[in-house]
């Protein structure tokens, strides 16, 4: 289809993105990234408060563990000890971009009755980007939906070609359908069919026997009125990286409890340069630099990153000849030993 005639869709369906034209943003002024790079101020770092913990502290906490853990024994808790502990932190940085997406589709409704003039003097179709419009929260999801003001066009309906009535599609335009009651009861023995009278053909009760029905599209009237809509949609893009992993498994360090070491908020913000660990650096550089370039069809409103440090002790113990060690993590204790020396459902269970 071409460009003059693109698709247009009921104004009463509920259409994919896919089936949107999207419209990129004017060209972003680079002038900000430029200040960003030129002028930078001091980065607000808050400091650790790290507990270095003893060994009675690390009974107690996998002790308090061992109760919420059903098939766990608590002899081990109670007997092993701590022949050494390695203290160490995990940092986790978090960003955020919120970003807005705009796109255009043609929809059209019955034309009921003329619409009223439009006030504006100038009788001019907006630009897409140019219509004022606000997400309802900061990082939210959501979608919403604008009729643009003067792009209706009243033409006569294609579908019934303005004339009100389509062809019934159950009878073909006929009036009359096979009787189904002759095909249940037909045999050599069969008496005369009382539902058709023996004529084998009864009225198509979708029409009422006219072979045409009001078409759906102009609702009966004749014709229809197009106009363009605007859809908005606010995403969140999550990333965020691990630095200096350890033995416990990504996706709980995630979940742990940490100390905010930095946090920001900006129409974009600027990569960390100044944090003690060159790496920390180094990850937010490439995520912030490449969150500029990653959603080229869409408008960054506002971004938002974190810097999270995560205490990790690692406790080595010896417990009736055996020996081996476990993880202590967050600042909530949260304890990862997945080979506990005892297990009352079997020597294989799993330990979350």
């Amino acid at each position: 289809m071409s460009e003059d005639n693109p698709p247009s869709y009921r104004c009463d369906v509920i259409l994919a993105p896919s089936q949107y034209t999207t419209v990129s943003p004017p060209g972003p002024a680079r002038e900000q990234d430029r200040n960003h790079r030129t002028h930078r101020p001091s980065e607000i770092y808050h400091p650790l408060n790290l507990t270095l913990l003893s060994d009675a502290d690390i009974t107690d906490i996998v002790l308090a563990w061992v109760k919420t853990k059903t098939f766990l024994s608590s002899g081990p808790a109670k007997e092993f000890m701590v022949t050494s502990t390695n203290n160490d932190v995990i940092f986790f940085y978090f960003l955020e971009t919120f970003t807005e997406h705009r796109s255009v589709c043609m929809r059209f409704e019955p034309q009921i009755k003329d619409l009223p003039q439009s006030s504006d003097t100038n009788n001019q179709e907006p630009r897409p980007w140019k219509v004022a419009v606000s997400p309802v929260k900061m990082f939210s999801n959501q979608v919403c939906h604008y009729r643009l003001i003067n792009t209706d066009q009243h033409r006569g309906c294609q579908y019934c070609q303005e004339q009100q009535w389509v062809t019934c599609s159950r009878c073909g335009g006929v009036g009359q359908k096979p009787c189904a009651m002759c095909k249940i009861h037909q045999g050599p023995q069969s008496k005369q069919c009382s539902h058709c009278q023996g004529k084998r053909q009864v009225s198509c009760a979708a029409c009422m026997a006219l072979g045409r029905v009001c078409c759906k599209m102009c609702v009966g009237k004749g014709r229809l009125c197009y106009f363009k809509e605007l859809r908005v949609e606010y995403r969140t893009h999550m990333e965020n990286r691990l630095l200096t992993g350890c033995g416990v498994p990504e996706k709980k360090l995630l979940k742990a409890a940490g100390d905010v070491v930095h946090a920001s908020i900006g129409t974009t913000v600027r990569p960390l340069s100044q944090f003690s660990v060159p790496e920390v650096n180094d990850v937010s550089q490439q995520m912030v630099e490449a969150s500029h370039r990653r959603w080229p069809h869409c408008k960054v409103i506002q971004q938002r990153h974190l810097l999270k440090a995560i205490p990790v002790t690692f406790a080595q113990y010896y417990w009736k000849g055996e020996t081996g060690g476990f993880y202590i993590y967050g600042t909530d204790n949260r304890v990862y030993w997945p080979d506990y020396p005892q297990c009352r459902l079997s020597d294989r269970c799993t330990i979350a």
